[in-house]
């Protein structure tokens, strides 16, 4: 990325003036930054505190630096209210994907002018490598199956222990090791955290710890008071080194039960302290079973009984089993009342029940929720050995009434327990049996070779199958498990229900999933309705995959960006049509491939443009990026350098593999305003320029000009944005510059003051004039106005002066007149002889005006004359005639007016010259009061 100050105006800094900033998730103590892994994948954000006395267009940069290149990241014109005390910034796991160090700081342009205020640099250490893998705590306590009970010794009211293991080759002293714990309402750790159990702890690690691990103690209150019954917790801890997490361990879980049996609560804790934050409400408590003296069935069926998730077949799925209970639930029932209590009687259907050994007490009547769970222990039912068919339970409710009283029946629950997978035997020693014989491929590829390769991939769309289903005790809603196999890739290629035939399809698109050029095998298994499975049938050869190989993919060359994507693509480039992006050969690439070439801004995916497809074909793949619809849209409307990827898909036979990306900037912004001919850097829109010499003449030099300053301008044109300090406005004459001016706001006119030594220099003829607008220091994206045709006259000649005839006194008289006879008489004017500039033939014109005053600066009207005249030979005599009698006598209409006569004489020598003005006392009324044609003049 080129240096900012070939992008953008610099002005002087005085000094460090800005608050610190932030960013978030780095501690502020932390000298060196260390940003934490987490955010590197996710991103976080910088935080600059609002800058005292803010307003109305202050300019803010962020500016990022890192190898020796510094960028800007942000750039944004702020009005922000005094309300806002932070303004923030997003800085993405793309600005952080380099390791090593950067340094980030922010620079506040008041009103977008005058000299920048700095913040001090941020430094962050930017680390991507990855978090070493720790070995999970452990809790010393817990019993074998990982519970944390009332028998807990000690006793959890005393705290939780957890063992943080020794992290040998991985800690050093002095890192800092962090615990965390966290609680849950189930035993696996699943579900949203129990909030409060929230906890953390630090220590600063030393070499003991680090060799042989060391202890932490979770205090009861609160992290544990509210892990009652059939909850857990989540315990990991993560190493930290200068701030910088560099290692994370497994997550240790513990269950945690402090429900006695018999009991509804915990141990030493009060009934009220069972309904956690309005989650956990226990309305069933299970005692010991009551012995009721002389009770009896009353033979009513007053409660409606249920078991939860049974299936169609009326059989319990095997996750339930395993879970370890079975729900039953009693419906709400007439006239509830405090204590009511049911007892549970269970058996095989057709013999005699037994009633379980314990009583469930449903507590209050008010409130209580229905239907009631009751939960049951799975164990009470297994699947009897014989007969083959699975074994039907029975379960009933005896309802007793406030917890006494003769027994109410519930309905019978009946249920199926089926714990036999497909293929399974349940005497005389419950076995799998492998699943026979192997499933039969109709279209397979021929054999001997049996190579499935790309013509076989074109000819059968599916991999047509058969397998065996005469087995006993065969169900149609039995679901198949069809694997396709290589090495330790197992691919599940069918899972459902197969019809009576045992027929079914696999697309083959599965098979690409399989790793290439190797042989794969086949296998299956059974699971039936509850969920048992069976084995699974031996691995069988059925053929050797030959497909074409993928191809790897490297990713698009954009040569205009070298080296390194660092060189920034802009309009000139694009106005130059030489921007391409190349796809070069990948290993494994097929002639007929397509080739579709995408450019999307690396901020938002859902802004992109394709380039159209190609063929890969045997060379490499070029794709022009254009403008025009393409980066134009993609660009947008940024005022910054915009970082897009470009990248391609690969399609072959319907599937696409994305490429990998490369990373470069379009630097399409300008200044001025808006061009509506881009990338044509010539803006119509722009006001043309007006040149002047000394003389003042709009776009028209003159050959007294040509020694002395002159100027150029442009007006600011109806709807130019505001301009500020970073623009510049260059001025060219004659293709060569003419001038520069730096606006910082507010002006209405655009002005530049052009050497003499420049004019002087200007050739004679037409030139054209014109003007630009670009960033300070940059030669890029130079906005240009159309030409402006400035007409430029040759350079003075000081030609010689003409001369009339005089007698004694220095004026214009009659002696100076020519044809007086008649009544057409003329000032005589003799022109000096000048081989060089009047050669013989040269035309020139003779001029003649009366004046009122000496300086020749009031004109008497009508008595302007000129006259053309043509130089004679050498040697012969050059006297021009002009003026008439009648022009003279309105210079003198009455004796005694006084005027003044100029005379001189112009040429075109590369431009018109003029010699210099003869000016001289004007009197042609002699003593008589008589013209010089002897007409009286009139008295005054």
């Amino acid at each position: 990325m080129a240096n900012l100050q070939t992008l953008f105006f610099e002005s002087t800094s005085i000094g460090l003036l800005a608050a610190s900033l932030s960013v978030e998730g780095v501690d502020d103590s932390d000298v060196n930054g260390h940003v934490p892994f987490d955010l590197l994948q996710k991103g976080t954000r910088i935080i600059i505190p609002l800058w005292p006395d803010s307003g109305v267009k202050d300019e803010l940069w962020v500016m990022w630096r890192q190898d020796g290149v510094e960028t800007r990241i942000f750039f944004e014109i702020y009005d922000p209210p005094a309300s806002t005390p932070f303004i923030y910034f997003p800085l993405t796991p793309q600005q952080m994907s380099a390791s090593g160090e950067a340094l980030i700081y922010y620079r506040i342009w008041k009103r977008g002018g005058g000299n920048p205020d700095d913040s001090p640099e941020r430094k962050l250490t930017i680390d991507h490598t990855p978090l070493l893998v720790l070995d999970e705590p452990r809790f010393p306590h817990a019993t074998l199956w990982g519970y944390l009970n009332n028998k807990t010794i000690p006793p959890l009211v005393q705290g939780v222990t957890v063992i943080v293991p020794p992290t040998i080759n991985k800690a050093l002293p002095n890192d800092r090791a962090e615990v965390q714990w966290q609680g849950y309402y189930s035993l696996n750790g699943s579900g949203p955290p129990v909030a409060g159990t929230l906890g953390s702890w630090n220590k600063t690690l030393s070499q003991t710890d680090i060799s042989n691990g060391y202890t932490v103690i979770i205090p009861f209150d609160p992290h544990v008071r509210l892990l009652v019954d059939n909850d857990s917790a989540l315990v990991v801890y993560r190493l930290f080194r200068g701030g910088r997490l560099i290692g994370e361990s497994k997550k240790g879980l513990v269950k945690i039960d402090r429900v006695t049996p018999g009991e509804s609560w915990p141990s030493g804790l009060a009934v009220s302290s069972l309904n956690i934050d309005g989650d956990k409400e226990m309305t069933v408590r299970v005692k010991p079973l009551v012995f009721r003296l002389n009770a009896i069935r009353s033979g009513i069926k007053t409660v409606d009984a249920a078991v939860n998730d049974k299936l169609a077949d009326e059989s319990l799925p095997v996750s339930i089993l395993d879970r370890g209970t079975i729900t039953f639930t009693a419906d709400k029932f007439l006239d509830p009342q405090d204590g009511d209590e049911i007892d549970v009687l269970y058996g095989k259907v057709g013999t005699t029940l037994t009633r379980l050994d314990r009583t469930y007490d449903l507590g209050l009547a008010a409130g209580r929720q229905y239907p009631v769970p009751i939960e049951v222990p799975s164990n009470l039912f297994p699947e009897e050995p014989t007969p083959a068919e699975p074994t039907r339970y029975e379960v009933r409710f005896e309802l007793f009434k406030a917890g006494g009283g003769n027994a109410d029946d519930s309905n019978p629950v009946e249920f199926v327990i089926d714990r036999t997978a497909p293929f399974e035997v349940k005497t005389p020693a419950r076995r799998k049996n492998l699943p026979t014989p192997a499933v039969t491929l109709t279209n397979a590829p021929a054999a001997p070779a049996r190579v499935l390769d790309e013509v076989w991939m074109t000819a059968n769309p599916k991999l047509l199958c058969t397998v065996p289903v005469a087995y006993p005790l065969r169900r149609f809603d039995d679901t198949l498990r069809y694997f396709l196999i290589s090495g330790t890739t197992v691919v599940t290629a069918f899972e459902g229900a197969v019809p009576a035939t045992g027929s079914f399809e696999v697309d083959n698109a599965k098979l690409r999933e399989l790793p290439n050029l190797t042989r794969i095998s086949h296998a299956y298994e059974w699971a039936d309705l509850p969920g048992n499975l069976s084995a699974r049938s031996a691995a069988a050869p059925i053929f050797d995959l030959r497909l074409a190989q993928d191809p790897e993919l490297i990713a698009p060359e954009v040569p205009k960006t070298d080296p390194d994507q660092s060189v920034h693509i802009y309009l000139d480039d694009m106005v130059a049509n030489d921007v391409f992006a190349v796809v070069k050969q990948p290993l494994h690439g097929i002639s007929t491939d397509d080739i579709k070439l995408f450019v999307e801004d690396a901020a938002d995916p859902t802004n992109y443009v394709d380039f159209g497809t190609q063929k890969l074909g045997t060379t490499e793949v070029s794709f022009q990026l254009t403008y025009a619809g393409k980066l134009q849209t993609v660009f947008g409307n940024s005022t910054e350098p915009k970082e897009v990827k470009v990248w391609y898909e690969h399609i072959r036979d319907g599937r696409t593999l994305d490429s990998p990306e490369t990373f470069i900037y379009l630097a399409f912004q300008h200044a001025g305003p808006g061009n509506p001919n881009l990338p044509d850097l010539t803006n119509p829109d722009l006001h043309l320029v007006t040149v002047t010499g000394a003389s003042e003449t709009a776009n028209t030099i003159l050959p007294g000009d040509r020694d002395k300053p002159g100027k150029v301008t442009v007006p600011v044109w109806v709807g130019l944005p505001y301009v500020v300090g970073g623009e510049q406005i260059d001025f060219y004459i004659d293709g060569k510059p003419a001038g520069t001016f730096l606006p910082f706001g507010g002006e209405t006119e655009f002005e530049a003051t052009i050497p003499a030594d420049f004019i002087k220099a200007l050739p004679t003829g037409e030139v054209d004039a014109y003007w630009t607008i670009k960033f300070v220091g940059s030669d890029k994206n130079v906005i240009k106005s159309l030409p402006q045709k400035v007409t430029v006259n040759a350079k003075k000649i000081d030609l010689l002066q003409p001369t009339i005839r005089i007698r004694t006194r220095d004026e214009i008289s009659c002696f100076a007149m020519d044809n007086i006879a008649v009544d057409s008489w003329t000032l005589a004017m003799t022109i000096p002889k000048d081989a060089v500039n009047l050669p013989p033939n040269k035309s020139i014109t003779v001029f003649f005006e009366a004046f009122s005053d000496a300086a020749a600066t009031t004109p008497i009207p009508g008595t302007r004359d000129s006259q053309p005249y043509i130089i004679k030979a050498e040697g012969t005599a050059d006297i021009a005639q002009v003026g008439t009698a009648a022009k003279f006598k309105l210079a003198q209409p009455v004796r005694g007016a006084v005027a003044f006569g100029k005379y001189w004489y112009e040429t075109d020598i590369g431009g018109t010259q003029t010699s210099e003005p003869v000016v001289k006392l004007f009197d042609i009324i002699n003593t008589s009061f008589e013209y010089c044609d002897r007409l009286i003049a009139p008295a005054p």
